[in-house]
């Protein structure tokens, strides 16, 4: 992956200081770079999805939702844990009635407790403080990173805010990053808004650089609502792709 410094922009009330050419522009010269190039893909995202750092206040370990391990870690890991000297993880892995092998177990919580077996009395991983953070299932390594393929040739990455630092990160960095990536691209499916339209992966490039144009033009932000719904509802109805010229 390699990024293009010319398209890092910050979405901010001083976005013009750094945004010499509009964005509608700029995804203009990216959709034809990518309807060149079935194998290149634009990424989208924040300067914070890199920055973010956990403030070990443990919340994700006791939310009532599932924390899911693949097959491989259940093989490497079980029977370490089962049986640890401590006997705190004695079967520490739940498999699944149906599991497939990226979705294979859970992790036990504590008896009569919301807590993951693994979280210890400080907040911290029982895990990472003893193995490393390489030692973790994926999604523990990850949250609340996410990485979602929204059409053929972008793909936006972001973190969720059910992680309850995640909003102080989004007011602290603003800054927004846009890269090329040479990569296989295997999804093909436009993007569904209505029953009776489909919008293709060019016209919706060409859609989220007009909307950044207008999330930070100088006007109201009802009247910014209107013009992306108008945005949304043009191309939408005439989803074939603008051919950037030069």
């Amino acid at each position: 992956m390699f990024k293009f410094g010319k398209f890092n922009y910050f979405v901010s009330q001083n976005w013009k200081e750094y945004n010499k050419e509009s964005f509608f522009h700029r995804f203009l010269e990216l959709q034809k770079q990518v309807s060149q190039d079935n194998n290149i893909q634009i990424l989208l995202r924040f300067q914070d999805y890199s920055d973010f750092k956990c403030s070990t206040c443990g919340d994700c370990c006791r939310h009532p939702w599932q924390i899911h391990i693949s097959k491989s870690y259940y093989d490497q890991w079980y029977e370490h844990f089962h049986q640890h000297a401590s006997g705190a993880f004695h079967d520490p892995f739940l498999p699944f009635e149906n599991p497939s092998e990226g979705v294979y177990a859970q992790m036990r919580r504590k008896p009569n407790s919301l807590e993951c077996i693994f979280l210890d009395s400080d907040h911290l991983c029982s895990i990472h403080k003893n193995y490393g953070e390489q030692a973790l299932p994926s999604i523990c390594r990850t949250y609340p990173r996410v990485k979602k393929q929204v059409t053929a040739g972008l793909k936006v990455s972001g973190l969720l805010a059910s992680c309850k630092t995640v909003p102080k990160v989004w007011t602290a960095k603003p800054q927004l990053e846009i890269f090329l990536s040479v990569h296989p691209v295997t999804q093909t499916n436009n993007i569904t808004f209505s029953q009776s339209h489909e919008m293709t992966s060019q016209a919706f490039f060409l859609w989220c650089g007009l909307i950044l144009d207008l999330l930070n033009a100088p006007i109201r932000f009802l009247r910014k609502l209107e013009l992306c719904y108008r945005a949304l509802v043009y191309f939408n109805q005439h989803p074939e792709p603008l051919i950037a010229e030069g």
